[in-house]
């Protein structure tokens, strides 16, 4: 058997039971009482060996008899039946410390057990009105066949030992402990209300998002009125975009609404890219910011050499990494100026540039610009601070990165990298 297989069998019998609907503190728990059980049946299984070759049988077979039951409380812990197995497994070392007093001489391993059995007795069993109890059953299973059979002789300070054992284990271990599950039992609820925050904030972007989808609609409505009239080819140029629009924003949030439906968290960690050429969504996107930065006299300089560029993307927030770029660019762009649009390739890559000739960014505020609402501007009321930090989080899920190379009085340029499509063999 390999070495790695044994640890992984070792690791299943340790958690064996653990539930992940369990508080943290509860599987701990539950690892424990494995590992004590594993301890257990192996210092059984040296026992039995070694009794049997000093021609014991009697204690050997009693051992065995001892290996099959704790043997089978596993599979207790296997059907989650964890009180079985730690009732069954105290109280029988509680026996065996009885019987190690009243046939045997006393000495350290009747000790040692005494401080196994009183370590579990506080790590499981919390209520002080059982704890009470137990505690006086251990002083009686432990002194009385001492007392009555083996006296410690005068000399010998062994006595000493397990009445400390009684006075310092609860000390130490039951305040410590209790002070530990508070802790987490804390934690564990203010996560489980933290996931509660979480599910009512997801079912509120979902109604919010389903809510959208209304006026978007009647949008549309109102452009395929407009587009049956006759108009000139400029009006049916800008009716086209706000049609296209709409569109584009109709199917954004019907893939907010789908992630909701499935678990937005998940969902999004599975985000399925796709091989696509992203030129034309480019273009389509420039093309739609056309009339915003005519408004302030700026150019878009279209800078893309190649005829056909392939990405790993997802459509859909490809497009809103293109439209978060250019709407900042425009937003600080300087009136009557320029944005340049650049794409390139290299081995591993696709770069998406964007750059402008706004104020520039210090180095200050660039290690904070992909934190959400951290550059919200207090004198700009359009403005909600998300655009970058919800490009970088898209760009995370796509496999990609987000950069930014900007100077104060020099303008900003920001570099989105794109991982290439794979070369597909004919």
């Amino acid at each position: 058997m390999k070495l790695s297989t044994l640890i992984m069998s070792l690791k299943r019998l340790i958690n064996l039971g653990v539930r992940p609907e369990d508080t943290p503190i509860e599987n701990r728990k539950i690892k424990l009482l494995n590992v004590v059980l594993l301890v257990v049946i192996v210092f059984l299984l040296f026992y039995v060996v070694y009794n049997l070759f000093n021609g014991l049988y009697t204690v050997a077979y009693f051992e065995v008899g001892l290996l099959g039951i704790y043997s089978t409380l596993f599979y207790f812990q296997y059907k989650g039946r964890t009180a079985v197995s730690r009732d069954v497994l105290i109280f029988s070392l509680q026996f065996f410390i009885c019987l190690y007093m009243l046939y045997l001489r006393p000495g350290n391993m009747g000790e040692y057990v005494l401080f196994l059995v009183l370590f579990l007795q506080l790590v499981f069993y919390q209520d002080k009105r059982i704890l009470i109890p137990l505690y006086l059953f251990n002083l009686v299973m432990f002194y009385v066949p001492q007392l009555l059979f083996h006296p410690y002789p005068d000399e010998n300070f062994s006595f000493v030992n397990p009445l400390i054992n009684f006075v310092a284990i609860p000390i130490l271990v039951y305040y410590f402990y209790d002070s530990l599950s508070k802790s987490e039992t804390e934690i564990y609820q203010k996560n489980q209300a933290l996931k509660q925050l979480i599910k009512e904030r997801a079912k509120l972007v979902g109604i919010m998002a389903h809510d959208l989808k209304s006026p978007l609609s009647r949008i549309e409505g109102i452009t395929n009125i407009l587009e049956s009239n006759k108009l000139s080819s400029e009006q049916t140029e800008l009716i086209h975009m706000i049609k296209k629009v709409s569109q584009d924003q109709s199917e954004m949030i019907q893939k907010v609404l789908s992630l909701q439906a499935e678990d937005s968290s998940d969902s999004i960690n599975e985000m399925h890219l796709s091989d696509a050429d992203i030129i034309p969504i480019c273009r389509e996107t420039l093309q739609s910011f056309q009339f915003k930065a005519r408004e302030k006299g700026i150019t878009l300089v279209e800078k893309i050499e190649d005829e056909k560029i392939e990405a790993m993307i997802e459509p859909t927030f490809f497009k809103s990494v293109v439209e978060n770029l250019l709407s900042n660019a425009v937003k600080y762009c300087e009136f009557s100026n320029e944005i340049n649009f650049k794409l390139h390739m290299n081995d591993e890559y696709v770069h998406l540039e964007v750059s402008d000739n706004g104020p520039g960014i210090t180095k200050k505020d660039q290690k904070k610009l992909f934190i959400p609402g951290a550059m919200k501007s207090e004198d700009s009321k359009d403005s909600s601070g998300l655009g970058l930090s919800i490009v970088q989080f898209y760009m995370q899920k796509m496999g990609g990165k987000i950069s930014c190379d900007s100077e104060p009085g020099k303008g900003s340029t920001f570099t989105a990298y794109f991982k290439k499509a794979e070369v597909k063999e004919n």
